[in-house]
């Protein structure tokens, strides 16, 4: 059965503005850090790992291989991450996270949770559980990081 492009141009219109909400208050989370969202969700990946092989953080990033090469170096100059020669083979390097990104991850982390939870709350409580359990079922029809098929054939 085909969508209507109506209903097609609804989904769109309402991720949209999810997206754009998220990325709007995840800069004015950053903005007192000075720090970019796409260099700070580089930063998370590392906080979270614990330190990543540089190889593990281009296709998981997105990123090409020189903003990632300028992201790591932004987040050293802020001394967020340091960079380390891996035994055997020079050519390969961990990027691990200071205390300073651990703290920092932390606090951003709670002003988001903060931030969610205030919208959380206007919604009524009878609906949260059926909303969630439609994000939860999205984030499954994602293709995160995966555009294989995505795109209509050129």
């Amino acid at each position: 059965m085909a969508i209507s492009a109506k209903t097609v141009t609804s989904f769109k219109e309402s991720l949209e503005q999810v997206w754009d909400w998220q990325d709007r208050t995840l800069e004015l989370i950053l903005a007192p850090h000075n720090l970019q969202p796409q260099h700070y969700l580089i930063l998370k990946h590392v906080v979270q790992t614990d330190g990543v092989d540089r190889s593990e953080l281009a296709p998981r990033s997105m990123r090409s291989e020189g903003a990632l090469t300028r992201a790591i170096q932004a987040l050293e100059g802020k001394k967020l991450v340091t960079r380390q020669q891996q035994p055997g083979d020079k050519r390969r390097v961990k990027v691990l996270p200071t205390e300073a990104a651990t703290e920092l991850c932390r606090n951003v982390e709670q002003v988001w949770l903060d931030s969610v939870q205030a919208i959380v709350e206007k919604i009524p409580a009878g609906k949260r559980a059926e909303i969630l359990q439609v994000l939860r079922m999205l984030n499954t029809y994602i293709p995160y990081g995966r555009f294989e098929g995505l795109l209509p054939p050129s």
